[in-house]
C-alpha cells in the first residue's frame, strides 16, 4: 500500500527524559516503512514555526501526532491550527491525562487522545468533556526484531535496568492537599488509596 502523497507531522518535544523522542522517532520509522511521508517537527528548535510553515506548504498532512498532546496549543489567530485545517492531532497520551488537564482543555475539537490504561481512558470519558474522540490504546511491540534506535540488553552499557518511577507517590499526595477541594476530591477518586 503506497502512502506517498499522505504525510504526517509528528512533533518531538520535551519530557521528563528523552523517551518520548525515540518513540516519535521509532513512529516516523514504522510510519515510513508503511508507506507515509513523514516530517518530524521539533518544538524545541528556534526554527520549528518556519518548519511547520514550510510543511503545511508543500505537503497534504494527513494528520499530526504528539506525544502527551505536545502542539495542541498552536493557533491560527484564536482558532486551534487542528480546527482551523480540518486535519486532526492525534495525542498518544504515556501518561495519566490528569498530568495533561491544561493541555487537554484547550477547546481542540479535531483531536483524537489515546491512552495506555482503561482507567485513564474512563477518567478521560468521565472527567473531560471535550468534544474529541478518546480512545484506548494499549502498547504493542515493535514490528522490528529490535526497536529502530534501541540497541539489545547485550549492547547496552548499563548495569541495572531500573523499570518504575522514581518520585516518591506520598511526595504528590501531599501536594494534593494545596489544591482546591475539587481538585482534592479528583484525585482520591483517581487514587481511592490517597488520603486528603
Amino acid at each position: 500500500m503506497n502512502h506517498q502523497n499522505k504525510t504526517i507531522v509528528l512533533y518531538n518535544g520535551q519530557s521528563q527524559y528523552d523517551v518520548l523522542r525515540y518513540f516519535i522517532q521509532d513512529l516516523a520509522a514504522s510510519f515510513q516503512q508503511l508507506g507515509f511521508d513523514v516530517e518530524i517537527i521539533d518544538l524545541l528548535s528556534s526554527s520549528w514555526i518556519a518548519e511547520l510553515e514550510r510543511v503545511l506548504k508543500e505537503k497534504k498532512v494527513f494528520f499530526f501526532l504528539s506525544m502527551n498532546a505536545m502542539g495542541i496549543d498552536i493557533k491560527v489567530g484564536s482558532e486551534s491550527l487542528y480546527d482551523h485545517l480540518n486535519i486532526p492531532l492525534f495525542s498518544f497520551l504515556v501518561d495519566h491525562p490528569m498530568y495533561h488537564i491544561n493541555r487537554l482543555n484547550q477547546g481542540v475539537n479535531n483531536l483524537i487522545v489515546s491512552t495506555v490504561d482503561q482507567t485513564h481512558l474512563a477518567f478521560l470519558r468521565t472527567f473531560l468533556s471535550g468534544a474529541y474522540s478518546k480512545v484506548f490504546i494499549p502498547h504493542g511491540s515493535s514490528y522490528n526484531e529490535f526497536p529502530v534506535h534501541s540497541k539489545p540488553i547485550q549492547e547496552r552499557k548499563i548495569d541495572i535496568l531500573f523499570v518504575g518511577t522514581f518520585a516518591d507517590p506520598e511526595h504528590f499526595r501531599k501536594q494534593w492537599t494545596g489544591y482546591n477541594k475539587y481538585i482534592s476530591k479528583l484525585f482520591v477518586t483517581i487514587h481511592p488509596s490517597a488520603s486528603v
